[in-house]
């Protein structure tokens, strides 16, 4: 069971062919792309850049994944980053990981209130000098 992305892929190591539909250039990509992957006992895996092999996730999996490793048992409702690699050191692995695992956690109300206030819209802080002795200031807060 492969989704879109993975399906060349696993075509390609099953019967060492491309598909007929693919330019010469398509074809020489997806060779040059197949060389990390490895297809074990029916699951594909992809060999990351330390040597670790990751199994690659389908689509429907992707929501489950991203839960437990955001807000599960272990989780802790972590920035898209941290909880990217947490998911990338059990050894799963997909092409649209750190951008899926950003938007999960931005869209998690529970991650929202945590995070560190936005300083976007702080004004910034000028020092005031008094010149004379007794010299006031009144500042107005808006």
């Amino acid at each position: 069971m492969v989704d879109g992305y993975f399906e060349d892929i696993v075509g390609f190591i099953t019967s060492q062919m491309a598909p007929t539909h693919n330019t010469i250039a398509q074809k020489k990509q997806l060779a040059v792309r197949v060389s990390d992957y490895q297809l074990i006992a029916g699951q594909l895996y992809k060999l990351g850049p330390n040597e670790i092999l990751r199994r690659c996730v389908v689509d429907h999996e992707k929501a489950l994944i991203l839960e437990e490793a955001h807000a599960g048992i272990a989780g802790g409702h972590y920035a898209g980053r941290a909880t990217a690699h947490k998911i990338l050191r059990v050894g799963i692995w997909w092409p649209t990981l750190h951008k899926d695992a950003k938007e999960y956690c931005q869209s998690c109300d529970v991650w929202q209130r945590m995070r560190k206030p936005s300083r976007r819209d702080e004004i910034p802080l000028v020092p005031q000098v008094t010149l004379n002795p007794f010299d006031k200031w009144a500042i107005d807060f808006v």
